[in-house]
């Protein structure tokens, strides 16, 4: 979601040290009201009350369920109910990424039983390449495989967008204020 102007920042910034952190977003939001984040990519709306945060929303959520072209050539997969009898790698709770699914399938009537529940969309990403069962993760973070995998059903969230959070404008520094920028810029 925000590699380019990450990236873009650095390289016009190269004297700036950034730290880069992966976690539930639970605690990455906890850490940023903490003072200890600058910036958190997240699901939005989020629901916990939060008085000195600004909430951006940046674009619209997009997530596949997706496999390895070995293993679809060895299971059938034509409709939900056989994802439902497949060999699952699904997000693990309580992370907003499982959160939106299970809300998804509880309104659909669907029951997902993951064999493995795993906190990295890359070890999904290993996983299903390894032929080891159906993932579920963002559209954008298999484009890197999209030649070695199908998708098997995407799903679009039009009540749920990507986004960022970051202190107050009078909170932040000089230098999260311009990555913000550049971040509001691509999505703009």
């Amino acid at each position: 979601l925000i590699t380019e102007p990450v990236i873009k920042f650095m390289k016009e910034y190269p004297n700036i040290d950034i730290s880069i952190e992966s976690g539930i977003t639970e605690g990455l939001m906890q850490k940023l009201t903490n003072g200890e984040l600058d910036l958190v990519v997240l699901n939005l709306p989020y629901n916990k009350k939060c008085s000195n945060v600004d909430f951006f929303a940046l674009k619209k959520s997009n997530y596949c369920f997706f496999a390895s072209k070995a293993y679809l050539k060895k299971h059938s997969i034509t409709t939900f109910k056989d994802i439902e009898e497949s060999t699952l790698i699904l997000p693990k709770r309580p992370s907003a990424k499982r959160r939106m699914l299970d809300e998804y399938c509880e309104k659909e009537g669907i029951i997902l039983n993951p064999k493995y529940e795993v906190s990295s969309s890359s070890i999904t990403k290993r996983l299903v390449l390894n032929n080891i069962g159906i993932g579920y993760t963002k559209v954008e973070s298999i484009e890197d495989v999209k030649n070695d995998i199908e998708f098997v059903k995407k799903l679009e969230f039009d009540n749920i967008k990507e986004g960022i959070a970051t202190l107050k404008k009078n909170m932040i520094n000089k230098a999260t204020a311009k990555l913000i920028e550049y971040i509001k810029d691509k999505y703009k």
